[in-house]
């Protein structure tokens, strides 16, 4: 009986220090992850501290040294005046959305169709096709830029919105197909078959089955277009020459930075004021753009 009580004191003192090492590796390992999370943070939201911070600097302090990493006299000279001077931001802005949301359609409508019909319909050297689409991203872009501005100085469409639409859509849509087609794919056709025999055609199968189905992807690359072409500078800085016809990247160079002055503090405005819509963008559709990135990797 002694040796038993022993034994079973022994078990239940080797279980609690399991128990409390198990513990202690837990309590470990989530310190070690909110310390990295942190740090995670720290490096991804400065540079919006930093914008923030220097559009509240007076100009002739952006460049001091040492650095304030936030003004001792904030200044908001800059938002009252992108607000009530800079009258052709504005214009740049309404060009940034025209391209923008004319990219979307064309990527969002047309990819879909094209992504569709390679899943559905395969034919000898579809896979090739495929390759060769996604090749199409790898070229450098200073490559292609003497031929596309002389191609489109020949055919008369500088200094217009479908140039930029063009180059745009150009740049997007190879992606759009990818992602799309891989969703396409994961969609039994018994479905559509089903529908087709109760009567629904093609294009019905299309609008009340597949597409609704597959509305993550279909958000994730109208998002992606739609950031890319808010972003893109080079293309739109080569085909448009008209301070009218710019977008916001190429406007805001022109406007704020010049040969003998650099309105740093005015740039950094202008930016958080245009991040704004990229960012309510983002959190509202933040679950479909995830959901349909990792399912077009993962389904594709």
């Amino acid at each position: 009986m002694a040796t038993l009580r022993i034994t079973k004191r022994l078990e239940k003192r080797f279980t609690f220090e399991r128990i409390r090492e198990s513990r202690w590796r837990k309590t470990v390992a989530t310190t070690l992850t909110y310390i990295t999370v942190i740090c995670y943070l720290i490096v991804v939201l400065f540079p919006i501290f930093w914008m923030v911070s220097t559009g509240v600097k007076m100009n002739k302090n952006v460049a001091k040294m040492p650095p304030e990493f936030w003004p001792a006299e904030p200044s908001f000279q800059g938002f009252k005046f992108l607000f009530t001077q800079e009258k052709i931001i504005w214009t740049f802005f309404k060009n940034s959305f025209i391209v923008g949301f004319s990219v979307v359609a064309i990527c969002v409508g047309a990819g879909s169709f094209a992504g569709y019909a390679l899943s559905r319909f395969p034919f000898r050297g579809s896979r090739g096709l495929m390759l060769f689409i996604l090749a199409s991203q790898m070229f450098p872009t200073v490559v292609m830029l003497i031929p596309i501005y002389l191609i489109f100085v020949k055919v008369g469409l500088i200094d217009t919105h479908f140039a930029v639409i063009l180059m745009h859509t150009s740049i997007t849509m190879p992606f759009c197909i990818w992602i799309l087609k891989g969703f396409f794919d994961t969609i039994p056709v018994d479905m559509e078959e089903a529908a087709h025999i109760d009567g629904c055609g093609r294009f019905g199968i299309l609008w009340r089955i597949v597409f609704p189905l597959i509305g993550p992807g279909v958000v994730a690359a109208g998002i992606y277009s739609f950031l890319l072409s808010w972003n893109e500078y080079i293309f739109a800085s080569i085909l448009t020459s008209k301070l009218e016809m710019r977008t916001l990247p190429t406007g805001l160079y022109i406007t704020y930075l010049g040969q003998y002055e650099h309105r740093w503090s005015d740039v950094m405005v202008a930016a958080l004021a245009f991040t704004l819509p990229i960012i309510i963008i983002y959190v509202f559709f933040q679950k479909y753009v995830v959901g349909g990135l990792l399912g077009g990797a993962i389904k594709g």
